[in-house]
Parts: structure tokens; C-alpha cells; sequence
């Protein structure tokens, strides 16, 4: 939910041609497969199924702290 929130939020996608499923595997990552007119992901990609998206939210983007660059002083 989180990366199809950033695409449609960041990159102005159309959230109706992203869907959100999970899968058997464990671990957290994110699998992205383009789908071709025509073909149908849920009979090629055995094992997916569809997110609820009323019951799954997308947590909230907090920015990256600033961080600190120190100068060093100049030789001489």
C-alpha cells in the first residue's frame, strides 16, 4: 500500500491500474510486474491475492532528519 500511495501521490499515477497483493513468501518486499493488454496477472502469478484496500492504509511519509555536514578547516 505504501509504494502504490507514493506512486499515485508522488508520480501522479492512476490508481486504478495499480493493484496491491500479497503473497505465500515470507519477508517484506515489493514486487512490481507491468502487465501487458491482454494478459490477466491473476493466471500468471500463481499464489497472489488481492489487498482489501478499505482495511489496509499506507503509513504516513515522515521527511528524512536534515543532516549535518561539518566543514573541516583549510590547510595551509
Amino acid at each position: 500500500m505504501n509504494t502504490k500511495d507514493y506512486l499515485v501521490k508522488e508520480k501522479g499515477i492512476d490508481p486504478s491500474r495499480i493493484t496491491v497483493t500479497t503473497s505465500a513468501t515470507d519477508g517484506q518486499k515489493v514486487e512490481d510486474y507491468l502487465v501487458p493488454a491482454g494478459a490477466n496477472f491473476n493466471n500468471d502469478v500463481q499464489g497472489a491475492t488481492p489487498v482489501d484496500e478499505t482495511t489496509v492504509k499506507p503509513q504516513v511519509r515522515k521527511p528524512l532528519p536534515t543532516r549535518k555536514h561539518h566543514r573541516r578547516a583549510a590547510s595551509k
